[in-house]
Order: C-alpha cells, then structure tokens, then sequence
C-alpha cells in the first residue's frame, strides 16, 4: 500500500519536476449575466501535493476572447502567483455582447513551461437578462423626497428583486431586496435627500438584470427657522398690532446702527 502511494508521488514530481511539466489550473463559472462580474481563480498545486509547482510571484496573461465564428480578443489581465499557490483576477462584462462563447485563456509563456495536465483556457457563455426588466415609474421625476421606482421583472415571480440606488458613485440605497408580486412587479420609494441622476441596479438571486437611470428635479424645500415658525403660529397671527408695535420700534432705533452701516445714509 506504501508502495502504491509512493509510485503516486513520484509520477506527479516527475509531472511538475521541470519547468516544461509545471501544473496550473484555473476555475470560471460556466454561465455569466452581462453586467456580473466574471470571477477567475486558479492554482498551481496538484492535488495531494504539499507545495506549488510554480515559484510565487510567477507572472503571466489570462486572455478573455470573443469565440463567436473567429476568436477576438477582449481584454487581458496579469495573475501572479502567491505564497500558497493561488492567483485570481477579474474580467468585467458591461457591454459585452451576449450570446455564443467567450474565451479565457492562460498564456504560456515560453509555450511549454505547462504540462499537459494543466488547464489553460475555458469557454464562458453571456446571457443578458436586461430585456426581461419593465420600467414603469418616469425616468424624470420632480423632488419630493423619494424617488419612486415601479416596474415588473419577466419570469422572475415572487422571488423578490434586489434594489441598489447609487448617485456620483455613492450608494444611497441597497442592495436590499424589495417584494415581487406573482407576474414579478414591484414598487418601492427610496428616500433620497436631493434631486440628480440616480442609478438603479436591479438584481436576484442568479445575478446582474439591468439597470436604469433616473434623473430628479429640483432641490429640497428651506428648513424652518425659530422665527419661521414663530411668524406662522396662531399666537404669532392673533397679534398682529404687536407685531407693527414691534416693527415701529425698531424702525426708530435701527436709524443710528443704519448711519454706520451705510455710511450716514439710512435705508427706508
């Protein structure tokens, strides 16, 4: 049984004991929502191993390539290795076009610094779900202290949808999830403190949606002041004559402090 595992060890240093048979891997969901971010990460230990078959701060690119008909390249990131073997990046889908395949694909550098167990590249699909999202609140709306969001979500239900309002790249609101009805419709006022273009990111349990941007008129009304108030009270209404009295007096005795102010001259 010693033996067995021994020759096991052995077939797998002998695997990765150049640099021609170095081992990496990486893992990529199969699916992605345009609008998701797509998430890689990777390895360079074989499994049963202790250690890495690649010394860390090893550096190469990880490619993301259109495979529709004829492969184009999208964009390419840098992964290095770490102390514990692993490596990760990201790749962003916002407008990428959805539907057939996409690509991603390890660079070898010298073309045979892998071994052939490795796993270099991996299909991806992008599915966009932004034509199942129904807005029907305006997209330009007047203050009022909300802002009001309505609209339905095809075959989603009554799972509910996650809301996230943004505004200059703030999060204003969210990411809460707000109740859907059986046909997916939903209505929800988030409160918001001041009129601009907010963002709107809808999203469930599988993923990214879509968005929406809705732009917000006017401006919030003055605070009340003291005297405000004061002015607009019963008791301040009941007594106008004391109110003149007040203003009479004061008319007399701003004359002087009027001199200074303005240079010997009173303003009436």
């Amino acid at each position: 049984m010693k033996r067995i595992a021994w020759l096991t060890i052995i077939a797998a240093m002998m695997l990765v004991g150049t640099a021609s048979a170095a081992y990496i891997s990486f893992s990529a969901p199969q699916t992605v929502y345009i609008g998701d971010t797509l998430e890689i990460t990777g390895t360079t230990i074989v499994e049963g191993l202790p250690k890495p078959t690649i010394n860390p701060g090893f550096s190469t690119e990880i490619i993301l390539y259109r495979a529709q008909y004829m492969k184009h390249e999208i964009e390419r990131k840098i992964i290095t290795v770490q102390n514990d073997g692993s490596f990760s990046t990201t790749f962003e889908t916002d407008g990428l076009e959805p539907g057939g395949q996409y690509s991603i694909e390890i660079v070898d550098p010298t073309l045979s610094t892998f071994g052939s167990s490795s796993k270099k590249q991996q299909i991806v699909n992008l599915v966009d779900r932004s034509g199942s999202l129904k807005i029907n609140s305006p997209g330009n709306q007047d203050f009022d202290g909300t802002l009001d969001l309505r609209g339905s979500i095809a075959d989603l239900g009554d799972a509910g949808v996650q809301v996230r309002v943004e505004r200059d790249g703030f999060i204003v609101y969210g990411p809460k999830y707000v109740a859907t009805d059986k046909n997916g419709a939903f209505s929800v006022e988030v409160p918001i403190s001041e009129g601009g273009s907010y963002e709107v990111t809808f999203s469930d349990t599988k993923g990214y949606i879509g968005d929406a941007v809705f732009v917000v008129a006017g401006t919030p009304g003055p605070t009340p002041t003291e005297a405000m108030i004061s002015a607009s009270s019963p008791a301040g209404r009941a007594r106008p004559g004391l109110l003149r009295g007040r203003h009479q007096k004061r008319h007399g005795e701003d004359r002087d402090l009027g001199r200074d102010r303005l240079g010997g001259r009173v303003r009436r």
